[in-house]
């Protein structure tokens, strides 16, 4: 299967500014595949959505662009991230994708989706042992709390605090580190939580505008067949 990559950036540690030197490269790319190989028989879902790769402390993965723009419409945070994070690559229609951020994302979803989020990530930092000893289950408190704020931010000022003010750099760090105890984690959590709805519940609504993106991605499979 052929496919276009329009954007590519880098997220994670190193776009928040909180890694080191033995910290992966997280890689993220929106690719576009050919119309007329969208419509042949011989396509498959899992081609069609995205594809992961990982191998010499890269993590590299690819949304087709549809899958994305539906993603991005229902406020994912890992997907709203790709809009403003760090640019590794990018072509003229990668920046009119960009341009988008402000159309895609709803208040209402920023709402369910990153409160959503970061609920999973305290279960899986849970499921990972008792005590919460190790740092793969501080990784996701980490991704809590990180969470939390970016929704909260993303309600109050239309944007992602990417890269990291220094402040938000030290919590997460002493988050990852350890310093910061998970039960302190958790009430910081509760904190950040009770930030996000507020910002949510004195914030004017906002939609995502579906033509606009609909628009953009007619364009897209029109002028990529």
């Amino acid at each position: 299967m052929s496919q276009l990559t329009i954007l590519s950036v880098v997220i994670g540690s190193r776009a928040y500014g909180i890694h080191n030197e033995n910290s992966d490269t997280d890689i993220r790319s929106v690719v576009i595949t050919p119309t007329s190989e969208l419509l042949s028989v011989q396509k498959t879902n899992f081609e069609v959505k995205s594809k992961h790769k990982q191998e010499d402390g890269q993590d590299d993965v690819s949304y087709e662009i549809g899958h994305f723009l539906h993603l991005a419409i229902a406020s994912n945070p890992t997907i709203l991230e790709i809009f403003v994070c760090p640019v590794k690559t990018i072509t003229p229609l990668g920046y009119e994708l960009r341009d988008l951020f402000p159309y895609v994302w709803s208040s209402q979803g920023v709402r369910n989706a990153f409160m959503g989020y970061s609920t999973n990530q305290v279960k899986r930092a849970k499921e990972g042992g008792g005590g919460l000893p190790d740092k793969r289950n501080r990784k996701f408190l980490m991704a809590y709390i990180r969470t939390l704020i970016f929704g909260g931010y993303l309600l109050t000022y239309g944007t992602l605090p990417i890269p990291l003010d220094e402040d938000v750099k030290k919590l997460l760090l002493d988050i990852k580190s350890g310093e910061i105890k998970p039960a302190a984690v958790m009430k910081l959590g509760e904190i950040y939580a009770g930030t996000l709805i507020n910002a949510f519940n004195n914030a004017p609504v906002k939609l995502s505008d579906i033509t606009k993106v609909n628009e953009f991605l007619l364009r897209v499979r029109k002028d990529n067949w």
